[in-house]
């Protein structure tokens, strides 16, 4: 049997059972959102402003790895959004 480890932050605590405080999961939340707004904003921002077409072989793959990475993070955080329990 493992020895389960005291987590503590500025978020609060774990509960017995590992179920995330309600704090923490708006601090998730909140974070999540934070992401998904900047993160849409500045991809919106590359491809519309700062792609230089005349070496494209180079910067729409640029583009597209930056675009790639954003709907991974909207996945995380579709991901995390009711992460209430822990996995043991």
């Amino acid at each position: 049997m493992r020895a389960r480890r005291d987590e503590r932050s500025i978020f609060g605590t774990i509960a017995e059972g590992g179920v995330m405080s309600n704090t923490r999961l708006l601090a998730v939340r909140c974070l999540a959102l934070l992401v998904v707004a900047l993160g849409g904003s500045y991809v919106a921002l590359r491809w519309t402003s700062t792609v230089a077409w005349d070496a494209w072989w180079i910067a729409v793959p640029l583009v597209l790895a930056e675009t790639y990475s954003l709907g991974e993070s909207v996945l995380y955080g579709i991901t995390m959004w009711n992460a209430r329990r822990r996995p043991e």
